[in-house]
């Protein structure tokens, strides 16, 4: 199983959907806390194979610029466990003007 790739405005789009993706910041909780995606939860990649990760739902994981939700994605994937990544990460998502909290 090999994660998607997904763009900004892809996920953008997506969030505003009647049923939308559950996003996935595998940053630090420090990282975290200096700004992230609107009702993304945090699960640093260090955690994510201890953690239980909703199977069913839409996945999406990012992290700074793509290296660790990369490392998620697969992770993930050998879980069996189906998800995008976000293509740029949240330098990306910032870079086409989508807001952080």
């Amino acid at each position: 199983m090999v994660a998607t790739m997904m763009t900004p405005s892809q996920l953008h789009q997506r969030l505003t959907s009647p049923r939308p993706p559950l996003v996935v910041d595998v940053r630090t909780p420090a990282e975290y806390d200096t700004g992230h995606i609107e009702a993304s939860l945090n699960v640093p990649l260090y955690e994510l194979e201890q953690r239980e990760i909703p199977a069913h739902e839409e996945l999406v994981v990012y992290c700074q610029r793509g290296s660790r939700s990369a490392i998620a994605a697969g992770i993930l994937a050998a879980r069996g466990i189906a998800c995008s990544d976000l293509a740029g990460g949240i330098a990306a998502w910032q870079a086409a003007g989508y807001p952080i909290v």
